[in-house]
């Protein structure tokens, strides 16, 4: 569920670090204004449960999209996130190609969404763009986006990165564009696969080239600060990308290769700490609540696999459920998203002991080539992204509005923890998207004890994960964080 982040702690964490003091809170209020009407959160009928409720179906055959690019594979959108009260999402070909463009979306009756901005400059030629400047023209299909201050989202691109402002939806910026070296449209390979911002740094998935870090303090001109090869990631091509405070979820893409957990004190220096080198079964893709490690079979008859993170070594939790071909998976309040090849599955994952399935639905998609891979909670419903372009929508989850607060998962450094780097960031991962527009100095803040002037740092959200809040090396530091 789009949340501003204003409720208060169950229990104040109290993170010492090295012995003057400061206070993080995460308190009510400060919420900046969106430009836009947010998203709608209806009540919808027992019959409209895992179908699809949001009309048109986001597709060049509604108008939402333009015609396919000459020569290339369908238009499909895989990621949508929320952003200054507007739905925003990138689409693009199938498979690393190019090009693609954005839209933004009014969602404020997802019975009824609006198209507000698309932005598709692809060639100076094309007969459907909206502009000359070839702005679009190396955008690829995105696996996530990072949301930072000011409405800027980090994408991936077919030649890099690109930092874009969503300030104003009837005038995007694009803010800045890098290009990554030996990045060119690949798939798995010679990729920009995944990202995660972590401000300042973009840590970019780039398979068998390992994992690349970007430093963003300055948004207009970003560098690659380095590239670190798999021999030190794990032994396997990079896909998934996770950062949670002082820790780095890693995993690979589309095999059976393993998962491994770095420790990023220093964040421009990740260190190896456990690894599960390899899988029974092959999986496509895997998501990581902060917690937990989840990863869904390409095949039916193979299992679906949990496994704990925090322990060492990592362990396996729950391989009991299978009926699954799935491709990527997304977590909100216990449950599990998995969007598989032809449908989404939500299953209950309270009890890793007695697993469940809510239920099972699929898009209103205009042909039999459908791919129901990505998938986002939107508050009660399930954003399915579609990149086989022939539809990609909302799915209701529940009938009921969701109303249900983002809770607390882990932080990061832990409760109590001590002698921590002073290079530290704050995370918090949380069982729910918090909005962008409510992470801020006014609802989570730094200060020291006994000043009420906020310490500047730097707030960058991700895809219903986590915020991170980097602050600045201080010696002799007590962090408390409470709501």
């Amino acid at each position: 569920m789009e949340h501003s982040f204003v409720r208060r702690f169950k229990q104040r964490r109290i993170i010492p670090l090295i012995a003057s003091a400061l206070t993080c809170t995460l308190g009510a209020g400060g919420t900046m204004a969106a430009q836009g009407p947010g998203l709608g959160n209806l009540q919808y009928s027992s019959s409209e449960v895992f179908t699809q409720v949001s009309t048109p179906s986001v597709d060049d055959t509604t108008g939402l999209l333009p015609p396919d690019y000459p020569g290339r594979k369908h238009f499909g959108v895989n990621v949508m996130t929320m952003l200054n009260g507007y739905m925003i999402g990138v689409f693009a070909p199938d498979s690393g190609g190019g090009p693609g463009g954005w839209i933004a979306l009014d969602a404020s009756n997802p019975r009824n969404l609006q198209l507000i901005k698309m932005v598709y400059e692809p060639d100076t030629s094309n007969a459907h763009r909206t502009g000359d400047g070839l702005r679009t023209a190396e955008f690829r299909e995105p696996h996530s986006f990072g949301l930072g201050e000011n409405n800027h989202i980090a994408i991936q691109t077919g030649k890099g990165i690109e930092i874009w402002d969503w300030s104003d939806v009837n005038n995007p910026v694009q803010v800045s564009k890098l290009a990554i070296s030996g990045v060119n449209f690949g798939d798995y390979n010679n990729v920009s696969w995944q990202l995660f911002w972590q401000a300042p740094y973009l840590y970019v998935s780039r398979g068998n080239a390992g994992l690349t870090i970007v430093n963003t303090s300055d948004v207009s001109n970003p560098y690659v600060e380095k590239t670190i090869p798999t021999s030190q990631l794990g032994g396997f091509n990079v896909g998934p990308v996770f950062a949670l405070g002082n820790e780095l979820f890693l995993s690979s893409m589309e095999t059976t290769a393993g998962f491994s957990i770095l420790n990023i004190d220093d964040p421009l220096t990740p260190l190896l700490v456990k690894t599960v080198s390899r899988l029974p079964e092959r999986y496509y893709s895997s998501c990581w609540d902060g917690t937990k490690a989840y990863f869904g079979a390409r095949s039916a008859g193979d299992n679906l696999r949990v496994y704990d993170t925090t322990t060492n070594p990592m362990t396996l939790l729950s391989d009991s459920e299978s009926g699954f071909v799935n491709l990527y998976c997304n977590v909100q309040d216990d449950k599990l998203f998995l969007g598989n090849q032809d449908d989404i599955s939500v299953l209950d994952v309270s009890d890793l002991n007695n697993i469940s399935i809510d239920g099972t639905g699929s898009l209103d998609a205009t042909g039999s080539d459908t791919d129901h891979g990505q998938v986002f909670a939107f508050g009660n419903m399930v954003w399915v992204g579609n990149d086989h372009g022939s539809g990609s929508g909302l799915i209701a989850r529940q009938a009921a509005p969701d109303n249900t607060p983002p809770e607390v998962v882990r932080t990061m450094p832990a409760s109590a923890a001590t002698n921590q780097a002073r290079t530290s960031r704050v995370g918090v991962a949380l069982s729910d998207s918090v909005l962008m527009e409510s992470v801020n100095s006014n609802t989570f803040t730094v200060t020291k004890i006994g000043s009420s002037t906020p310490v500047s740092g730097t707030y960058s959200v991700n895809l219903a994960l986590s915020i991170s809040h980097r602050i600045p090396s201080l010696t002799q530091t007590v962090f408390t964080l409470s709501h």
